[in-house]
């Protein structure tokens, strides 16, 4: 049986993904998506070397500290070792499949390594937190997606080992971190995001021009959703 990515979701909406003429794009890797761990990621990262000429893949294991707070109750240097663990297994995964394409369309790079080389990220992640507080549509957006998050899992039998709200303004922390970074890739080339999966919404919305009033790059970003699909 034979599988191929497919294009599910983009903001802005530019059709195609031809129709992109920026080249650079970044992927960010969840320590808690499956599909990392499953035989279709090595299509995906075909996939990206097939469209883009450079891809910044950065593994999200030191930004999962935050979900070890919510499911573990970890303390913060347990939770942060715990990721990190996590981490090691897909740095050496992803590594090992890097070495059956181009290399130099790949850079790899681990959260922590990330931000200890971009320090302005916090500055950034920072400014995003006063939008957050200062904007009301904007904060609604974040918690929405947050609550969404936790509830779905709440559904699903997961146990958090914090009460619900405690685990949304964990899980609110996780996203402006995550946006922050995205907003340094962005300031460096790499606008075009792909995700296997549905991206969050704040940042599809920011694409297609529904916060005109807010100073981000994250604006600037283009957002493509992917799947995989049988032949």
């Amino acid at each position: 049986m034979r599988y191929k990515i497919k294009k599910t979701d983009i903001a802005p909406k530019l059709g195609s993904i031809k129709n992109i003429k920026v080249k650079s794009c970044y992927l960010g890797v969840s320590i808690n998506n499956s599909f990392f761990y499953g035989p279709h990621f090595e299509l995906l990262l075909k996939w990206v070397s097939s469209y883009f000429d450079e891809c910044v893949i950065l593994i999200g294991d030191y930004l999962n500290r935050r979900n070890e707070f919510i499911f573990n109750n970890k303390t913060e240097k347990d939770a942060i070792e715990n990721s990190l663990v996590l981490g090691d297994e897909l740095y050496a995964k992803i590594n090992l499949i890097l070495t059956q394409l181009p290399s130099q369309k790949f850079k790899l790079y681990r959260w922590k390594q990330f931000l200890d080389d971009n320090p302005t990220a916090m500055k950034v992640k920072d400014d995003l937190e006063n939008i957050y507080n200062t904007n009301e549509n904007f904060k609604y957006e974040i918690l929405q997606s947050c609550t969404e998050y936790i509830t779905r899992l709440l559904n699903k039998k997961r146990t958090i080992s914090i009460s619900k709200e405690e685990a949304i303004i964990q899980s609110k922390e996780y996203i402006l971190e995550e946006m922050a970074v995205f907003s340094i890739l962005i300031e460096k080339g790499f606008t075009v995001q792909i995700y296997p999966g549905t991206q969050l919404k704040v940042l599809k919305d920011l694409a297609n021009g529904e916060f005109p009033e807010l100073n981000t790059n994250l604006k600037q970003g283009i957002y493509i959703d992917l799947s995989v699909k049988k032949v």
